[in-house]
Parts: structure tokens; C-alpha cells; sequence
């Protein structure tokens, strides 16, 4: 569900078995404080708690609702060193998952279809959300000073031709590489599905010949953008697409 700040804001603190957490105001306040200050261009989608009430009308009443996942996307003004791409730090926590995160990433976004491109994970923190205690936003502070790779990767791949052969050779390996690639940090283990690549062959068959190594990259992050059910695994999902690509 995409929001406005405004009804961001009107999430309440939750308590969850044992545990009690803060308001989505308390968790995301001193995030729009500091981007603020660079952005008032902001991409907010959450996802409430499984059970929500209702106004008179049917309508879900904002005034009482639990944000359990919250995604939000600050959009750097300018343009990234790729075409069409904007510089992007986000902020996503967790309160329903096994353990509780909160993560900070910097990537670029892909201003056509909204996916993110993300090569390192130096660009990425991620930490235990404990019950009513602080989330520390050092992270922001020097993101800006941070180098990545983005612009250097991307020409790679832009300079990479992929045949019509290609993609059907490449199809098994793919697979292969989603069913043993994972990412592991505090919150598990985290993977691609082993369908994604099928998903990406499919939408590739569908566009004009011939693709590049952006293409297909592109064709991936689209598929983990569109999936709304996982608003927190984003980046990490990202950083595998680049190893099961392996494009050097």
C-alpha cells in the first residue's frame, strides 16, 4: 500500500505478543528530518497489520492502524551518473518478521519503471529492531561521503551484449544460481525466488532484439519492484541479481 507522509504519521505503537513497539511517527520522524534537508520527493508504500478497522463507509480508518512493514524512499533531486536514474537512500523496518530489523540503503533508482540498481553492500546497514528502544541513524549521516559503483557497473552492463541465444543458454544457469544464492544478515536468510528467472525470460521474449546487460539486469530488479508482498528484502534481493548475472 503507497502512502502519504501524512497518513504515515498516523500509524500507531503495537504490541506484539510480549512486545511493545513505537508509532511509525516515532520510527521515520528524524529519517524525513535529515532527507528532508535534500529531498521533499519521497516514496512511502507499508504493510498493516493483518487485521485493520473500518470507517462507517467500509474505508480502512487511518486514524486506528498498525504499520507492521514500512518501506520509504527518498529521491535524490538530479540525475545519477546513468541515464534516467536518480541517486535513492531508504529506510524499511520490519515489527511482524521472526526478529524485528530496520535497514538503511543507498542505491540509484530507475526513474522508467522504479527498480534499484544496488552493487555494494557497503552501501547497506541493517540492525535488530529491539521492543521501545532508539534506531540508530548514524547511517544517514554518511551515506552522502560514501563511494559506490553504480555508474561504473552499469556501463558494463550497458556495453554487454546479450544474443537471443544468450538468454536461452543462460536460462538453466540462472535457476540454478536462485535455488544456492542467498543473503544472510540478522534477519535469516534471504534469496530470489527460483521462478524470478522464468518471470524475466518471459518479459525478455516479450521486447525488440537485441539486449544489452542492462536489459536483462533491468528485467530482473522489475520483478523483485513489483513484488508487494516483500517490502523489506529489496536491496538484498538486488545484490544477488548482480551474482547470479556475473557479468564482468
Amino acid at each position: 500500500m503507497e502512502l502519504t507522509i501524512e497518513k504515515l504519521m498516523l500509524g500507531k505503537a503495537t504490541k506484539i505478543k510480549d512486545k511493545e513497539y513505537f508509532s511509525a511517527k516515532a520510527y521515520t520522524t528524524p529519517f524525513f528530518e535529515k532527507m528532508g534537508k535534500l529531498t521533499k520527493d519521497f516514496i512511502i508504500n507499508v504493510k498493516p497489520a493483518e487485521q485493520v478497522s473500518l470507517t462507517p463507509r467500509g474505508d480502512i480508518n487511518f486514524e486506528d492502524i498498525v504499520y507492521n512493514r514500512v518501506w520509504i524512499q527518498a529521491i535524490l533531486p538530479g540525475e545519477y551518473a546513468h541515464e534516467n536514474h536518480r541517486r535513492v537512500i531508504s529506510m524499511s523496518y520490519a515489527l511482524d518478521t521472526r526478529k524485528p530489523v530496520v535497514k538503511f540503503y543507498a542505491g540509484a533508482l530507475n526513474m522508467d519503471n522504479k527498480s534499484l540498481c544496488a552493487f555494494d553492500s557497503g552501501m547497506y546497514t541493517v540492525a535488530e529492531l529491539k521492543p521501545l528502544a532508539p534506531i540508530n541513524y548514524s547511517f544517514l549521516d554518511n551515506v552522502q561521503s560514501m563511494t559506490d559503483t553504480i555508474s561504473s557497473t552499469l556501463k558494463t552492463y550497458e556495453n554487454t551484449e546479450f544474443k537471443y541465444d544468450d538468454i536461452h543458454k543462460n536460462l538453466g544457469l540462472w535457476i540454478d544460481r536462485c535455488m544456492c544464492m542467498k543473503y544472510t544478515n540478522v534477519s535469516g536468510s534471504i534469496k530470489l525466488a527460483e521462478t524470478t528467472p522464468i518471470d524475466v525470460f518471459k518479459k525478455l521474449m516479450q521486447d525488440p532484439w537485441p539486449k544489452t546487460g542492462f536489459d536483462v539486469y533491468n528485467a530482473f530488479t522489475e520483478q523483485i519492484t513489483k513484488d508487494e508482498k516483500d517490502l523489506i528484502n529489496k536491496f538484498e534481493k538486488t545484490l544477488i541479481v548482480k551474482e547470479v548475472l556475473n557479468i564482468q
